[in-house]
């Protein structure tokens, strides 16, 4: 089944038309807007509004059909960061000159590797941003 166009509205407004993983604004992002799956389709999730991530297509080409990451402090496998269940405050940070991701939980600390949040390209778009005020969000 597609994703319905109603659907992508939504989910784009949801997001504040920012990729819900690395919070780039879609539109400066360098990659092509995404529709993810909180839980892929192979994992039996669905193409509900209630599963869909919007994201730029380098949060989703490291993420692929992965839900869960190995936490280098704790030596576990954690869940990924779900934006449908997880709030991003709770499991990110910046750093103190907004260009870096941090993670604050074992939830966020192998999402930003997994994910590899803090990719060269994100981290000289941020420091741009940054300079226009439009980085960090609000």
């Amino acid at each position: 089944m597609a994703i319905s166009k109603r659907d992508r509205i939504d989910a784009i407004e949801r997001a504040a038309a920012r990729c819900e993983y690395c919070q780039t604004p879609l539109d400066y992002t360098p990659d092509p807007l995404v529709i993810d799956h909180a839980i892929p389709l192979v994992k039996d999730g669905t193409d509900r509004l209630d599963n869909l991530v919007v994201c730029c297509w380098g949060c989703n080409g490291h993420k692929f059909t992965s839900t869960t990451a190995y936490d280098i402090e704790t030596a576990t496998i954690v869940d990924l960061f779900n934006p449908r269940i997880h709030e991003w405050n709770e499991h990110f940070r910046w750093s103190n000159d907004s260009t870096f991701i941090e993670g604050s939980s074992p939830v966020g600390r192998a999402s930003i590797d997994k994910l590899n949040l803090n990719r060269d390209g994100l981290l000289n778009l941020r420091s741009v941003l940054k300079v226009v005020g439009l980085h960090p969000p609000k």
